[in-house]
């Protein structure tokens, strides 16, 4: 899979969303997950769609919003067979978090 760009049309945006969305409910830090284009490769110019995290409270000041998600998540993430896997991969990640 290559990354892709923002397209609410595309099959792996739609997924993001779902994942973003269910990271959001489940986060324990009121961090907010949704989808959008960053940077793959700042160097080589190369943006992706991806899961990004934003959160403004006092302990995240030096740095309130990142990429979610490392490259093998995003993944995961799309490759997910069933909602139920989803759920437990999105489980997963923030367990590493």
């Amino acid at each position: 899979m290559n990354p892709t760009l923002l397209n609410y049309e595309s099959e792996e945006t739609k997924r993001l969303i779902v994942a973003a969305q269910l990271m959001t409910t489940y986060s324990k830090d009121g961090t907010l997950y949704s989808v959008g284009e960053t940077y793959f490769d700042f160097g080589q110019g190369w943006k992706w769609t991806t899961i990004l995290a934003e959160n403004n409270s006092p302990a995240h000041s030096y740095c309130s919003t990142w990429q979610a998600l490392y490259p093998r998540q995003w993944e995961k993430i799309l490759k997910a067979e069933t909602p139920k896997k989803l759920a437990e991969i999105v489980e997963d990640i923030l367990m590493e978090k």
